[in-house]
């Protein structure tokens, strides 16, 4: 499950920023919870408590409830997070690319977060 995951979230990094970026892990998410409700079902139809599922997978009652709630409200729909992608000027662009260039390899994406306190991390780590 890891390794998929992982995968997932590389395609992500590919596909640049917003939506585009997010749905291929936030699709593996709602997979995911959907699987293991279905699996909470199965323990339900076997007599087991809900929180001796929660405990069976490691994961809190109040996720598995939450998840269940988030079946009968919208069958776990996909929701883009953050805030929208929005590209930084091209004076920002020019000055961010400037410092990767004088300050590479030592610099980091939260350093030029610092610098640039208006852009956002995505874009400066696609910018890197």
């Amino acid at each position: 499950m890891t390794q998929c995951w992982r995968h997932t979230e590389a395609q992500a990094e590919k596909q640049g920023r917003g939506y585009r970026a997010q749905k291929p892990v936030r699709e593996l998410e709602r997979r995911m919870r959907k699987r293991v409700l279905a699996f909470k079902k199965l323990q339900k139809m076997s007599g087991r408590k809900k929180k001796t599922t929660a405990r069976m997978l490691s994961m809190s009652l109040s996720t598995l409830s939450s998840w269940e709630r988030g079946w009968k409200d919208d069958c776990l729909g996909i929701k883009p997070l953050g805030r929208p992608p929005e590209r930084p000027v091209q004076d920002q662009r020019n000055g961010i690319i400037d410092m990767i260039r004088m300050l590479w390899p030592e610099v980091s994406a939260n350093m030029l977060m610092a610098m640039f306190p208006g852009v956002a991390k995505r874009e400066i780590v696609l910018l890197r």
